[in-house]
């Protein structure tokens, strides 16, 4: 049957197909298929990378900016925030282990099909054995999904609509022809990019609030606020785009503090609320570490820079705190924004063959928790929620999950959902 009030974008199949291809590396696989699906459209991405089919993709997304570092500042070792910083507490090292429930599952979840939301579990066929490209809770007690083709490794990569869902998991409205959508960190709103190239912003229930047109790329600057009022900002896929839902103008963010002279560098995450983002090298071409830049994209100040192994991945709601993993190893971290101060590392007893299952992480509502997926040796996957000021870890269930070896996949307003090392 189909669903009631579908609006329909304009189309630029190229442009789309392209489009599509970048953000399959970035997206979560539900099914038995999930590493040679993966593998399969990393092939693809790596053999058309070099086609003219990035071009198209650029012009689309980020132009080039000029980097706002000092040109005499090693990339390797950007400048640092002098302002005077708090006391750095003691980090705590958590273990996260597969075991009985103790607590309630605090986030709605996925997992084989089967959508958890507000104590009911829904029925999703179209989440099976599909690339999970969104999956965010929105204000209200809905939550918005999308997922992409079957098969990454084919030539053409179709995208499912952007699918909203009221509290009861019933479909509220369905848009096509968009991608590399995002929910905002409140859930009060849902971006995207059309083929067109256009910003569009839904509400909760679906319907259009806004269609901006880019207007060109700019460094991170107070050249931002001159869009108006009532900012957005988008971070979705290959690009970033802030703008006003007064008055319709928008541009993309190129910070470009996080740029080599040979245009190395990716926005990594943001937080709309405090108008911050993190863009660098996470994995660098050449030897030494990555270096990572939190600058507010409003304003252009850079907050702190550091060059190390982590790869930021989200924040905590209210922004206090940021999250991540490392390059090449497993485990996740959680340390305060502002000054860098490290607060807790996760890690799995390795004796017991746990591990991480490769889902990504995801703050507590209240912020007080990071959950994390761990899977046991044979494969069966909980979550687990470990507590940021103490350490402690516990297996939380909504009670409505059997065990299951299935992908579960958390909500990802206040991160990046990339493809992860864990």
């Amino acid at each position: 049957m189909r669903p009631r009030d579908v609006t329909e974008l304009p189309m630029d199949p190229t442009e789309l197909r392209q489009l599509l291809h970048d953000r399959a590396q970035q997206v979560k696989v539900h099914g038995d298929f999930a590493p040679a699906a993966i593998a399969g459209a990393r092939r693809v991405h790596a053999q058309r990378a070099v086609t003219a089919g990035v071009a198209a993709v650029l012009a689309v997304a980020i132009p080039f900016a000029i980097s706002s570092r000092d040109p005499g500042q090693s990339p390797d070792r950007p400048a640092t925030n002098t302002a005077t910083l708090a006391p750095a507490p003691t980090p705590v090292t958590a273990v996260a282990r597969v075991g009985p429930p103790l607590g309630p599952m605090p986030l709605p979840y996925i997992q084989a099909g089967l959508l958890h939301l507000g104590g009911r579990t829904v029925s999703i066929p179209d989440l099976r054995d599909r690339r999970l490209l969104l999956f965010a809770t929105l204000r209200g007690g809905g939550v918005v999904y999308q997922v992409a083709g079957p098969d990454p490794a084919l030539p053409t990569l179709d995208t499912g609509p952007l699918t909203f869902l009221d509290p009861d998991g019933q479909v509220v409205r369905q848009q096509p022809s968009v991608a590399q959508a995002d929910a905002d960190g409140r859930g009060d709103r849902v971006t995207a990019v059309a083929e067109s190239g256009e910003f569009v912003v839904f509400d909760v229930n679906g319907a259009v609030l806004r269609r901006m047109a880019a207007m060109g790329a700019f460094q991170a600057t107070s050249r931002a606020a001159e869009l108006g009022p009532d900012l957005v900002a988008n971070l979705a896929g290959i690009d970033n785009r802030v703008g006003s839902l007064s008055t319709g103008r928008s541009a993309y963010i190129a910070t470009g503090v996080g740029r080599t002279s040979t245009g190395e560098g990716d926005p990594l995450t943001l937080h709309d609320e405090r108008t911050l983002i993190v863009d660098g090298i996470v994995e660098p071409t050449r030897g030494g570490t990555g270096c990572k830049y939190l600058s507010n994209y409003l304003t252009g100040e850079q907050v702190r820079s550091w060059c190390d192994d982590t790869r930021p991945i989200g924040f905590s709601p209210d922004g206090a705190w940021m999250y991540g993993e490392y390059r090449g190893r497993p485990g996740w971290w959680v340390e305060r924004t502002d000054d860098g101060a490290r607060l807790l590392e996760i890690e799995t007893d390795e004796a017991t063959g746990d591990r991480f299952s490769g889902e990504f992480a995801a703050p507590s509502p209240d912020g007080s928790a990071l959950l994390v997926v761990v899977a046991a040796e044979d494969g069966q996957t909980v979550t687990t929620s470990c507590a940021i000021a103490t350490g402690s870890c516990e297996v939380v269930s909504d009670g409505l999950d059997a065990p299951s070896r299935g992908l579960l996949s958390l909500p990802d307003n206040y991160g990046r959902q990339q493809d992860s090392n864990n």
